[in-house]
């Protein structure tokens, strides 16, 4: 019903409509753009595939299913943020990319808005995961629990790296999106291969390895393709990871003189972290007004 709903949606509001002749010059001029996608799909899905028999294979089934169920916890904000960011940033950059400032300065702006977002749901996970993790799925789950605080640090840079992927492709080097698909996926393969004697633990810190490996990639591909400082791109990075911890890290050290029932906790600390992040951003003017306003703009598909 949904998928019908879309559909009629798109005749209705969209004036594009299809034409019956089928124009092999306009299939030709695509096809190298379009397959070099498809083929990066389908390496991503074989290295999944791989990835998950492989952990299947080296590990029990309890520890991989507690595992599983701190990766899928872990996943609903920052799997969402990236969505968000792949499928608004794509149609911007593609109408800029021909004006190499505004792509620049849009870039800067979104980058700072991934890590506005990103970095206070998944540190506010990982400060709440006992809690969290208990009063959703009662302590017969508490095993999973270191598992979800580490994931959650795994995942901060995933909306940063749909970010550079777009604007990869916003400028037709879809080949080149392809060889950082297959260079991230070999070292996820290789990774696996070299913290396999650690168990779950380690092929998470490992994850967060491969997290910080895939940052250095991106920004280097940012830099040659859109001119970007990297530098700066670091220095923001190092400021939003700066105030996402702060208030993390007074907490977590109040929690463990003192603490509530679980539900309280949630909603007194969480509370807490929020309003102390905003308010160090607001204090050390890290335009957290305008990354707010880009969000509005995001959401409303505006540039």
């Amino acid at each position: 019903m949904m998928t019908a709903t879309t559909v009629l949606a798109f005749w209705i509001y969209d004036p594009w409509k299809p034409i019956r002749i089928f124009r092999f010059k306009a299939l030709k001029s695509l096809f190298s753009y379009g397959s070099n996608l498809m083929i990066a799909a389908i390496i991503n899905q074989l290295f999944h595939n791989i990835y998950y028999v492989l952990i299947g294979k080296l590990y029990s089934p309890t520890a991989l299913g507690y595992y599983s169920q701190a990766n899928k916890i872990q996943s609903i904000p920052s799997s969402k943020i990236q969505q968000v960011m792949r499928k608004t940033t794509f149609p911007v950059f593609v109408s800029l990319s021909d004006q190499s400032k505004e792509l620049e300065n849009y870039f800067y702006k979104l980058f700072k808005t991934s890590a506005l977002i990103n970095f206070p749901a998944l540190l506010l996970i990982a400060l709440l995961s006992k809690d969290i993790v208990i009063l959703l799925l009662t302590s017969k789950w508490e095993p999973i629990i270191p598992y979800l605080e580490l994931l959650c640090y795994s995942s901060l840079f995933l909306p940063f790296f749909a970010l550079s992927s777009n604007a990869v492709l916003c400028k037709g080097k879809s080949f080149l999106n392809l060889k950082i698909e297959l260079l991230k996926n070999i070292i996820i393969i290789l990774n696996i291969v070299i913290v396999i004697r650690w168990g779950i633990l380690g092929l998470i810190i490992g994850q967060i390895i491969n997290s910080i490996l895939f940052l250095i990639i991106h920004l280097i591909v940012v830099k040659r393709i859109l001119r970007i400082d990297i530098f700066k791109l670091l220095r923001i990075t190092g400021q939003y990871l700066l105030i996402g911890f702060t208030p993390f890290l007074l907490i977590k050290f109040f929690m463990n003189i003192h603490s509530f029932t679980h539900l309280f906790n949630i909603i007194l600390f969480g509370s807490l972290y929020i309003a102390l992040y905003y308010l160090i951003a607001l204090v050390f003017k890290l335009n957290n007004g305008l990354t707010l306003q880009t969000v509005y703009n995001l959401l409303m598909n505006k540039k």
